[in-house]
């Protein structure tokens, strides 16, 4: 009698017993490495030497497949690096949030989630799981984004049939606060132009403080992105960075590209940069700057965030200015063009908000002002 050739580590088909006598046949399948970091093995059982073989290979080629178990056996981080595997093969998510997405997964859900029951995972145990990372120091917003990756993976398998609920959507979550915004008053908006004059990156703080940037979008900024003629820029890539590799990508929403008129104090600013860069690039030996970026380093490379925002800071201390994240100049720019009554509308679109509210939820401090000289040019108005 023949028998079907066994799959490639197959192993060895053993008698099965039970209280010193045989009931049947057993071998082990080697299923590799789970995300946990050890080796997976399942056990096969048979009456006959025939039925283990073939169920063994059965296995073997589901795991080559990448077919998952039933839900039944299936844990929480067999599912993680399934969910992680199908969210990268679809391309829709930005490198530098599915770096994040692996990190959150590997470092922290699959530590303390990976070994439970996918079926049986239940909200109190994504609430005590949440618990021990903010008790491991993590920040409540990492957190938060803990329990995001998670509910996104679990909608999967609700969509898929493999759980009825979402365990992490019915779980609580640490409060996030809201980030302390600091925008800088007019008078200390060119006490800091006034700090920076001259300095390599001049044109980099002033273009971001005229026209709102994010920091990523103004780090992107290419020579094609800008018609200084025509006094336009095109908000239409960001840089960004997956580990230490600097990656060029397109703006994350259609709300982010757009395109905005230069103040004139931007357009003299960036003339005068890209005359020194001219000048820069044609005395190097070496120069690194394949995407034409407009902000570079001293031999043409891309330049790094956190040393943006060193340099920055370093001025903002030597002129006594309080010191600030580099992305409160883009809240300065909102701010005083809310103060100068520029429509709230306008500056949405400026800012590249996704939305009226959104903007007018984020610059609620400078309504007051704004309704106080609303009310009395009504008055006045009114009172003929």
């Amino acid at each position: 009698m023949t028998h079907k050739r066994a799959a490639a580590g197959a192993g060895s088909v053993f008698p099965w017993k039970r209280d010193g006598v045989q009931v049947g046949w057993t071998a082990m399948a080697d299923l590799g490495v789970g995300p946990e970091g050890k080796r997976k093995r399942k056990a096969i059982y048979g009456k006959t030497q025939r039925q283990v073989r073939d169920r063994l290979n059965e296995v073997l080629r589901d795991r080559q497949r990448g077919v998952l178990p039933t839900s039944g056996r299936l844990t929480v981080g067999d599912w993680l690096e399934r969910w992680l595997s199908s969210v990268t093969s679809a391309g829709r998510v930005r490198p530098r949030t599915l770096d994040h997405y692996r990190w959150l997964v590997a470092d922290h859900l699959t530590p303390s989630l990976g070994s439970k029951p996918l079926a049986k995972l239940s909200p109190s145990e994504v609430e005590d799981a949440l618990g021990r990372l903010r008790q491991k120091g993590l920040s409540a917003r990492t957190v938060a984004h803990a329990r995001a990756v998670l509910r996104n993976a679990l909608n999967r398998a609700i969509r898929d049939g493999l759980v009825s609920r979402n365990a992490a959507a019915l779980a609580d979550v640490p409060e996030v606060p809201r980030a302390e915004m600091r925008a800088l008053t007019p008078s200390e908006a060119r006490t800091l132009l006034a700090s920076v004059r001259g300095d390599r990156l001049e044109a980099l703080y002033v273009t971001t403080l005229g026209l709102g940037l994010r920091q990523g979008e103004v780090l992107g900024l290419r020579w094609s992105d800008v018609d200084l003629e025509a006094g336009i820029l095109r908000v239409s890539h960001q840089l960004q960075r997956i580990g230490r590799q600097p990656v060029l990508t397109a703006t994350k929403s259609e709300t982010s590209r757009r395109t905005l008129l230069l103040p004139e104090p931007v357009v003299a600013a960036l003339a005068a940069h890209r005359r020194a860069r001219v000048a820069e690039q044609l005395a190097a030996r070496v120069w690194l700057n394949d995407w034409d970026l407009v902000f570079v380093g001293k031999h043409g490379e891309p330049l790094e965030a956190t040393a943006v925002l060193r340099r920055f800071q370093a001025h903002l201390r030597a002129v006594r200015l309080p010191v600030i994240r580099f992305h409160d100049l883009r809240h300065s720019c909102a701010s005083l063009l809310l103060a100068q009554k520029v429509p709230a509308k306008v500056v949405q679109s400026i800012l590249g908000h996704s939305s009226y509210n959104l903007t007018m939820d984020l610059y609620s401090h400078v309504a007051p002002e704004l309704q106080a000289e609303a009310s009395t040019a009504m008055g006045r108005l009114l009172g003929g």
